[in-house]
């Protein structure tokens, strides 16, 4: 009697670990088809083919709604094609489900910052540097928020832990602007010197910097 007893709690045993063995199966099945599909999402966005690429990542987020990263990338593409609004809800809910993604933190500051949302923008921009305080792209972002908010000393702390890098150049124009609104005009003039030197002729804002240079220089000879 207690051999078939034992018997029937063996069996019993197997049928619950193929059971376990057979769901994870299928669990690892359809993680494998998601990313085929976030592959191919990710390859169309690359051609601007956007609405395939957004067909195939909704059908992502429904097949493994934890994920963040299918969000996030969804994210992208409204922000291509400057639907700001669906691509705040879209990073907003990777970075809820997916606390991990920095990236999403600087996507939608950035958004927010396109829009003139600026207090949200900065409030996003907090809540990742307490996640990711060495992140170089937050920082960028926070120290240019609060030149604009006359935060001249804290511009200068933040835009220089980042200008070390090649593609934070442009902190170099804040710090000497910075200086300036602060009354430092050699300090000023000597971050701005930088930045002529090591930013490309094509950007932005580089003639008006060249003309104050100019009229600094005078100043500070007379």
């Amino acid at each position: 009697m207690k051999r078939v007893k034992y018997s029937a709690y063996i069996l019993l045993s197997i049928i619950l670990v193929l059971s376990v063995i057979g769901c994870s199966s299928k669990e690892e099945k359809v993680r494998i088809s998601v990313e085929q599909d976030y592959n191919k999402a990710i390859d169309l966005a690359k051609k601007e083919d956007y609405e395939q690429a957004k067909e195939l990542l909704q059908k992502c987020i429904n097949q493994l709604p934890k994920e963040g990263k299918y969000n996030f990338a969804l994210g992208n593409i409204y922000r291509n094609t400057q639907e700001h609004i669906k691509a705040e809800g879209s990073y907003l809910a990777a970075i809820e489900k997916s606390p991990q993604l920095k990236e999403a933190y600087n996507n939608l500051a950035g958004t927010y910052m396109l829009q003139g949302k600026y207090d949200d923008a900065s409030k996003i921009l907090d809540d990742g540097l307490e996640r990711f305080p060495n992140f170089s792209e937050l920082i960028f972002k926070k120290a240019q928020l609060i030149f604009f908010e006359k935060q001249y000393n804290k511009t200068i702390e933040l835009m220089s832990r980042v200008i070390d890098q090649p593609n934070y150049v442009e902190g170099y124009r804040f710090i000497g602007l910075s200086y300036l609104n602060l009354g430092d005009s050699v300090k000023g003039l000597e971050n701005l010197k930088i930045y002529l030197e090591k930013t490309p002729d094509t950007s932005a804002g580089k003639k008006e910097i060249e003309e104050l240079v100019k009229q600094l220089e005078k100043e500070v000879s007379q």
